[in-house]
């Protein structure tokens, strides 16, 4: 990255030193929408009408509609930068079983990363089954940009390329020295 004025360029793009886009991909309890069906945030909820409804994309069949239409833009959007990021933190989120859509279209965007580090945070216990799956979604999608995996071991099957640092830490631990921990 190449310092210019207060941002930085990555990939291109003008990117803010200290700020981090974040996306809220299921919705949120302050989004409301009504018959014009455009998303707006409502921050008090008691002003809701027989005419508005939250968004909130929860899992079922509801989810579905809800990200094909309401939540598109905001989807394809949040898989571009996932697809031009450099590096990604994935912080106690464990692709849940239960949500087939959503780690489908982001390991999908995962995989189409160039040189992309992930450093993963699930906890300290990288043993447990959970996180070992987690592990193994992201190793395999690490395989197909050519990645190497890095936490004490490298696997010799996969080229130099994007690693994946798991931390055996909490969240709020690797957010307390996040700086020191991605430097890579």
């Amino acid at each position: 990255m190449a310092s210019t004025s207060s941002t930085f360029v990555c990939r291109n793009r003008r990117v803010h030193p200290t700020k981090v886009p974040v996306f809220k991909l299921h919705g949120s309890v302050d989004w409301a929408t009504g018959n014009d069906r455009k998303i707006q945030r409502s921050p008090v909820r008691n002003n809701l009408t027989a005419d508005t409804a939250i968004v909130i994309a929860a899992p079922g069949r509801a989810k579905r509609n809800a990200i094909d239409d309401l939540l598109k833009p905001l989807w394809q959007q949040a898989m571009n930068e996932v697809e031009e990021a450099s590096s990604i933190a994935i912080l106690g989120y464990g692709f849940p079983k239960t949500d087939a859509m959503a780690r489908i279209k982001l390991l999908d965007s995962l995989s189409r990363c160039a040189d992309i580090k992930i450093d993963l945070v699930l906890g300290p216990d990288l043993g447990l089954p959970a996180n070992r799956r987690v592990y193994e979604l992201l190793r395999y999608r690490a395989r197909r940009s050519g990645g190497t995996i890095v936490d004490g071991h490298t696997d010799p099957s996969l080229p130099p390329r994007a690693p994946i640092r798991h931390h055996q830490l909490w969240a709020e631990d690797f957010i307390g020295d996040y700086v020191d921990r991605t430097l890579w």
